[in-house]
């Protein structure tokens, strides 16, 4: 949907997530901190760039965004299903399963360079 095509009338102005990201959302700090989501996926979130939408790598970088829209939303749709079953508890062998879930290979500027999810 486009704006034209909404009703905002009265609306003096609109806020939204900037488009650049330069430190992890709370959604993701607070449940790897607390042990709720493995550490190979929030390391694939920083090596994403935090998911910002200007950070696209180029091998997801298309010119409607779409691939790397997609990419943020797979992942973030992964983090909240393991926080969840996390939170419910898990044996120590499923975690070490889910922590496989990710591998990340990091360039120095500590950017996305391969990835690869098993799922």
């Amino acid at each position: 949907m486009r704006l034209s095509e909404c009703d905002v009338e009265g609306v003096d102005i609109i806020i939204a997530a900037p488009y650049i990201r330069s430190e992890p959302e709370d959604r993701w700090r607070a449940p790897f901190e607390a042990g709720r989501i493995p550490e190979g996926l929030y390391r694939l979130y920083v090596a994403a760039e935090f998911c910002s939408l200007e950070r696209a790598p180029k091998f997801l970088d298309d010119s409607g965004g779409y691939l790397w829209t997609y990419f943020e939303q797979l992942v973030n749709g992964l983090r909240e299903a393991l926080e969840r079953k996390l939170r419910r508890g898990i044996s120590p062998t499923s975690r070490l399963f889910l922590e496989s879930l990710c591998t990340v290979s990091l360039t120095q500027g500590d950017s996305l360079r391969s990835s690869s999810m098993l799922i």
